[in-house]
C-alpha cells in the first residue's frame, strides 16, 4: 500500500481519503501503525491502523511507549516524493574502496604523494594513525590527502589501530614488498560472516614469505620476494590488490590468475 491512498473511516466514522506512505507492523504487539498525509498538507500524521469489517479505521496514538516507537520508525525513513523537475549540482566524492588501498600505496614509492577527492570518512583517519606510527607524515585537508614517506620506517603495527578498518591488511603488501617484513594483527572492519585473509598469505608465501600467525598476530618474513605465478581459489579484489602491492617491488614478473 506504499505511496497508494487509501479509504478509511475517521473519527467520526465518515469515509475519508488519505495518502499512504507506509504501514509497518509491530511484531511484539502485532499492531500496525500507518503514516500518511491528506489532501493539500505536506504534514506526516501518524495512526494506529485496524481491520474491522472489510472497513479501515484509524485510531489515535496515546501511549507514551507508542509515541517513541513511532518517533524511532520516522528517523529511520528517508521520503521521496516524485513527480518534480530535478536541478541543482552536487559533488560526488571520490571512492572509498580505492582510496584505502591507495594510501597504503602511496608509501612504496618513497616520495610525497597527493591524492585529490579523498571522501571525509573514519577510514582514512584511521589509516593515517596507522601511516603516523611509521613515521610517515600525513596532511588530510578539504578532501586531500599529503603522503610523505621520506622519512618512514618499519614497525608493528598494533592491533589498536589495524582492528579498525579491514583495509589494514594492504599494510601485509607494502611493508613485505618495501621491507621484507611485516608484523600486524589480524584486520579489523564490519563484521560481515567470515571473510578470511587466506588468499592474500597464500599469495605472499607463493612468492618466498613465510606466513607465522598467533592469537591473531601476524609476523610475515622474506629473505627475498620473487616474482611467481599466483593463482587464487576464488576471485577476491582484496587479495589482488594486496599481492600486486607485495609484487612491485620484487624481482621477476608476477601473474595472478583467477
Amino acid at each position: 500500500m506504499m505511496n497508494d491512498q487509501l479509504v478509511i473511516k475517521n473519527a467520526e466514522g465518515k469515509d475519508e481519503i488519505i495518502n499512504v506512505i507506509d504501514i509497518v507492523l509491530d511484531s511484539e504487539t502485532n499492531k500496525k501503525y500507518i503514516f500518511y498525509t491528506v489532501t493539500g498538507s505536506e504534514e506526516i500524521y501518524a495512526a494506529i491502523l485496524v481491520e474491522n469489517n472489510d472497513n479501515f479505521v484509524i485510531q489515535a496514538i496515546t501511549d507514551d511507549n507508542e509515541f517513541e516507537l513511532v518517533e524511532e520508525i520516522l528517523k529511520n525513513k528517508i521520503k521521496i516524493e516524485g513527480g518534480h523537475k530535478l536541478s541543482g549540482t552536487i559533488t560526488v566524492s571520490g571512492a572509498k574502496n580505492s582510496v584505502v588501498a591507495l594510501i597504503p600505496a602511496a608509501i612504496l614509492c618513497g616520495e610525497k604523494v597527493q591524492l585529490k577527492n579523498v571522501p571525509d570518512i573514519s577510514d582514512i583517519y584511521a589509516l593515517k594513525d596507522i601511516l603516523n606510527s611509521l613515521g610517515v607524515d600525513v596532511d588530510i585537508s578539504n578532501h586531500v590527502v599529503t603522503i610523505d614517506s621520506s622519512n618512514m620506517f618499519n614497525a608493528v603495527i598494533p592491533c589498536e589501530l589495524s582492528s579498525k578498518l579491514r583495509a589494514s591488511y594492504y599494510f601485509m603488501g607494502t611493508l613485505l614488498g618495501k621491507y621484507n617484513s611485516v608484523k600486524m594483527c589480524f584486520p579489523g572492519g564490519c563484521s560481515i560472516g567470515e571473510r578470511p585473509i587466506n588468499l592474500h598469505l597464500k599469495g605472499f608465501e607463493k612468492m618466498g614469505a613465510t606466513v607465522m600467525e598467533e592469537d591473531g598476530n601476524f609476523t610475515i618474513v622474506a629473505d627475498k620476494l620473487i616474482g611467481d605465478d599466483i593463482f587464487l581459489d576464488v576471485p577476491s579484489v582484496g587479495a589482488t590488490i594486496n599481492i600486486m602491492l607485495a609484487a612491485v617491488l620484487t624481482g621477476g614478473k608476477t601473474i595472478i590468475d583467477n
